[in-house]
Formats: C-alpha cells, sequence, structure tokens
C-alpha cells in the first residue's frame, strides 16, 4: 500500500487549514523598478459632469462627451505605459501613476491627454513614487527580509475603496544612511514602522497597504491604503511609528478610483469604463 506521508528528515509539516505558517507573497505582476506619477485638480465643472455621469447615469454635455471619449481613446491606448491611473471619486483629481523610464517621459504623456489640451485638468505636480509596502510589490530599494516557507504566487485584484493620502517628511537621513551604509545601529522608529508594515498583524500583512512609499527625493510621501473609509486608513496611517515620531505628517486624504488600465479598474467604475471603450477608437 503506498503512503504519501514523508518521514524523512526533509520531510516539512502539511499545510493543513488552521495550521499558522508564514507566506512570502510573489506578484504575478512585478513592480517596476522606477514609476513616475502626477496628481493634478480637475475644473470644477467637469469633475461635476463626470460625477453625475458615474454615480447618477446622466450624460455628458455633447462637448465633454466628444472630449472625454477622446480621453477614454487616449489613455486605453498607452495600455501598459500606466502602472495605475484614475480619478478621485469625487472627480476633483487625478493620480496618474505612470510605467515609465523618466519623469519627463511621464510628463509628455500627462501633457498629450485631451481632457490636459482642453483645459480640464491642471494644476499638476509630477514625482519619481518608490513603493516600499507591501513587500510582494516592494523594489531592489527596500532592504530583503529573511526568506520564508512557503512562497505563492498572488493575481492582484482592486478592492472597491482604495484611499490615497499626500504626506511629507521631516527627519534628519543620516542615521538612516549609517545604519544601511556603516552598519551603525538602525534607529527604533524605521524598525517599529517595518514592522507595523510588515510584522504579523501589520498594515501590509493585513492587506491594507495597496502601495505605499516615499517620492525619490524623500520629501514628500505618497501612500494608497485598501480600506473601506479614509477614516481607516487615517487611523492605520497616523499610529504608524513615523507619524507618531513626528517624521510624516501633514497627510491629506482622499477616496482614489483605478480608471487604467482597465482590468485593473475600481469595480464600480469598471462597466462604464469598458463601454466607454468599446465605443471609442481605443477598440
Amino acid at each position: 500500500m503506498s503512503d504519501d506521508t514523508s518521514t524523512g528528515e526533509d520531510a516539512k509539516p502539511p499545510f493543513l487549514p488552521g495550521e499558522l505558517r508564514t507566506l512570502r507573497l510573489v506578484a504575478s505582476e512585478p513592480v517596476p523598478e522606477r514609476l513616475f506619477a502626477c496628481s493634478a485638480k480637475v475644473r470644477e465643472d467637469v469633475a461635476a459632469a463626470l460625477r453625475s455621469l458615474f454615480d447618477k447615469g446622466i450624460d455628458l454635455p455633447a462637448e465633454l462627451d466628444s472630449l472625454y471619449r477622446k480621453h477614454i481613446a487616449y489613455n486605453h491606448g498607452l495600455r501598459e505605459k500606466f502602472y495605475e491611473a484614475g480619478p478621485s471619486a469625487d472627480f476633483t483629481e487625478i493620480l496618474y501613476i505612470y510605467r515609465t523610464e523618466t519623469l519627463e517621459e511621464a510628463r509628455e504623456l500627462m501633457h498629450a491627454d485631451p481632457l490636459f489640451t482642453g483645459g480640464a485638468i491642471g494644476g499638476e505636480w509630477f514625482f519619481e513614487w518608490r513603493v516600499h509596502a507591501p513587500l510582494y510589490k516592494a523594489g531592489p530599494h527596500v532592504p530583503p527580509l529573511p526568506e520564508q516557507e512557503l512562497e505563492l504566487e498572488v493575481t492582484i485584484t482592486t478592492p472597491e475603496t482604495l484611499v490615497a493620502a499626500f504626506g511629507s517628511f521631516d527627519f534628519d537621513a543620516e542615521p538612516l544612511r549609517a545604519w544601511r551604509l556603516d552598519g551603525a545601529p538602525r534607529p527604533l522608529f524605521d524598525v517599529l514602522h517595518a514592522y507595523n508594515m510588515h510584522g504579523q498583524g501589520g498594515i501590509a500583512a493585513m492587506g491594507m497597504a495597496w502601495g505605499c512609499g516615499p517620492t525619490g527625493d524623500w520629501k514628500h510621501a505618497l501612500h494608497i491604503f485598501a480600506t473601506p473609509t479614509v477614516e481607516m486608513a487615517k487611523f492605520y496611517n497616523e499610529g504608524d511609528a513615523l507619524c507618531r515620531w513626528g517624521i510624516a505628517k501633514d497627510f491629506r486624504y482622499f477616496e482614489w478610483c483605478i480608471h487604467y488600465p482597465v482590468r485593473k479598474a475600481t469595480p464600480r467604475h469598471k462597466e462604464i469604463l469598458k463601454r466607454f471603450v468599446e465605443n471609442s477608437d481605443a477598440s
């Protein structure tokens, strides 16, 4: 009689329901080493019209409808140039994260958007963004953690609600630099921040960190949370050691919706976006 239960020295305990094991998640779609983001404001009347379209199904005015169809066709046509992009839930601002080689290329793509050339969006801010959490999205600039026991490939699906937060940094980078380069003791706030993100029960470990990290110049932060409310995102973000130490501060929160690429779109907007894509030149 065959027995599939291994008894040798190399045998591993079975992965049974209820057994506590540590997982190392590996994303099926790795995050590029360099990402460039653009935040911009949407003209008030345009925001109101788009809000009526997506929330109430009210058609856009003819001129804006034409402009918006061009916008959809253009951005859908960029395909994988977008990592993730979309408007705030109230359509008063946009956050586009580009998968480009340079900041200038991202700027050129944004400035060619029909909504930008048509004067519907403006006041833009561009920056390089480095994802530090969750670890399965983090790039090589994050020190590796010890190898874990079980590795699973995961497909990332967009939750119903995302919350974006922009903040500022106010700290002396020298202790961190000394730790990383010279082997000096690691600053306590950085240890607690890392554990709060990646330790058992941490923000990233519980799946609430959609993408969190600093801008390339370490003067600002963009943290995106997969929480159902802004209040919950604020609670977890401002309970982190970086905020408690006064290092990360002045966060501005807003609900954020992904529109591009459409396969990643926020679920409640996805069908309307698909309808526009199917009826635009992008199809």
